[in-house]
């Protein structure tokens, strides 16, 4: 499956309009509207894989649609520790003169 290819099923099934992808990535509007054409279509342009990179990372760290639309997985939490760190001692209070 390409890039556009991928980019028409997103845009089929996120909810997203034209503008508001392009705005994602900052891409001119007719931009988006020539990877969505068909290939073979006087309009139709690639979609290049640094663009589609940004566009997979954007939508995965916004969440605005499932994070598997482009099979990227879901990052692993860093900690499962909640609240202050029990090492480090608290600041000591500045005393005023």
């Amino acid at each position: 499956m390409t890039e556009n290819e991928k980019l028409r099923h997103l845009y089929a099934h996120s909810g997203l309009t034209r503008q508001q992808l392009a705005d994602l990535i900052a891409v001119p509007l007719h931009t988006v509207h020539a990877w969505l054409q068909k290939p073979g279509s006087s309009n139709y342009r690639a979609m290049g894989n640094c663009c589609a990179e940004l566009l997979r990372i954007k939508l995965t760290n916004a969440r605005k649609v499932p994070v598997d639309v482009y099979n990227v997985p879901a990052p692993e939490p860093t900690s499962k520790r909640i609240g202050p760190n029990p090492k480090k001692t608290p600041a000591t209070p500045v005393q005023e003169d």
